[in-house]
């Protein structure tokens, strides 16, 4: 079934549910006009995602049972894009750094 969730702190769910809770694909409006938009599994972020900044910033990968897992690719609004390396929800390396490291600050 796909509904609309409104959350106490704001936020708003619309997307498939079940027993009213996000299941199935959706999107999550947050009143600092971020968004976030992937699928769940009984409420648990689960499988691809994108998430939308207000200043335009993107993350895009996956969430495993809740956590970021592997790589995740941020843009940034003047193009640049960073890969991160994430397991069980930990960021384990920042190709970003690197490239910093070795090209310089363009971040």
């Amino acid at each position: 079934m796909t509904e609309k969730l409104i959350y106490k702190d704001g936020s708003v769910y619309e997307g498939e549910t079940l027993n009213d809770t996000p299941h199935g694909t959706g999107k999550i409006t947050y009143r600092n006009g971020k968004t976030e938009e992937g699928a769940f599994v009984n409420g648990v972020y689960h499988g691809l995602w994108r998430i939308t900044h207000r200043g335009g910033k993107t993350e895009e990968g996956s969430y495993a049972e809740g956590r970021k897992e592997g790589d995740w690719k941020i843009t940034f609004p003047n193009r640049r894009e960073k890969i991160d390396l994430y397991v069980h929800g930990t960021r384990i390396w920042n190709f970003g750094v690197l490239e910093k490291l070795l090209y310089g600050d363009r971040y």
